[in-house]
């Protein structure tokens, strides 16, 4: 597996280049003036397992504050899209991404420069920094949306899938240029993917969802179905969706014992543990008040 520092230095650059992709302590972005000076060329790539992965929570938090991360999430309806969101960082930022199972399409920006980037499913918290100047914006896709050219099972876990980007601001896909969009028009974007057939939903990931399936279909030939649509199994799904509710009903306030017995949990014990690898923090930590975790 390549380390950081055996990367050629256009894929080091990259590994900064989306919703603050930054492990703590990383040779690109830490030391004098490293907070993402420069933007990655836009070559084609896919970024390496070994740089587009990163460490997991439990190898040691980020001592840097948890501010100057400003997020937020437009509400509205776009074609096989959950939510738009953005966020910028005005400092050097420490959050916690908390594991999701949702895939996305999203866009850094940095020094004049945009990268694009497609996103799977997470199935662990994994503490992150966003650089100072960095911009980001994105389209969460709903469940069971997903770019055939770029299966989600092989973007899951940070894997991220770098797309190339042409002179002009144009994005190269599907050996087709398309404009950069911005947080205003991104939607306009998504529907020109779906147009395109390179943006699809399988409708049958929702019934699978919830245990159900057509009578034709074998449980083995459901499953597949939902891995290739979602990325990660059913059941992995499902976990996900309860840990998110218990860390969010935490965060609220509710107390440990009550989210054991609405989340569905048989103890304290196991709401820790879930919350642990789910959002990187203890139920007491949530409650009393993370400044910052990205569901």
């Amino acid at each position: 597996m390549d380390t950081i520092t055996e990367l050629a230095p256009d894929e080091r650059r990259a590994r900064i280049a989306l919703a603050c992709m930054t492990e703590p302590d990383d040779a690109v972005t830490s030391g004098p003036g490293g907070e993402g000076r420069c933007c990655p060329d836009g070559r084609p790539a896919r970024l390496p397992r070994g740089a587009a992965r990163l460490s997991p929570v439990e190898s040691g938090p980020s001592r840097l504050p948890p501010v100057g991360l400003i997020f937020d999430a437009v509400a509205g309806e776009l074609p096989l899209v959950q939510r738009v969101w953005s966020a910028s960082c005005d400092a050097p930022t420490s959050f916690a991404s908390a594991a999701k199972g949702s895939s996305m399409i999203a866009f850094a920006r940095t020094c004049d420069r945009v990268t694009v980037h497609l996103r799977g499913p997470e199935t662990r918290a994994t503490q992150l920094i966003c650089p100072a100047g960095w911009e980001f914006f994105g389209a969460e896709l709903r469940l069971g949306a997903y770019l055939p050219l770029f299966p989600p099972s092989g973007l899951a876990d940070l894997n991220d899938a770098l797309l190339p980007t042409l002179s002009g601001d144009r994005i190269l896909l599907d050996n087709r240029d398309w404009e950069m969009p911005t947080e205003q028009n991104v939607d306009v974007f998504v529907s020109r993917l779906v147009r395109a057939g390179l943006l699809v939903f399988d409708p049958l990931v929702d019934e699978i969802r919830h245990g159900e399936r057509p009578r034709a279909m074998s449980e083995r030939t459901a499953q597949i179905r939902f891995r290739r649509a979602v990325g990660i199994s059913r059941r992995k799904l499902v976990s996900i969706e309860q840990a998110q509710h218990a860390a969010q009903l935490l965060a609220a306030g509710e107390s440990i014992a009550d989210v054991v017995t609405v989340g569905g949990y048989y103890d304290q014990p196991q709401l820790a543990r879930a919350m642990r690898w789910a959002t990187g923090h203890t139920p007491g930590e949530l409650r009393s008040g993370i400044p910052f975790v990205a569901f």
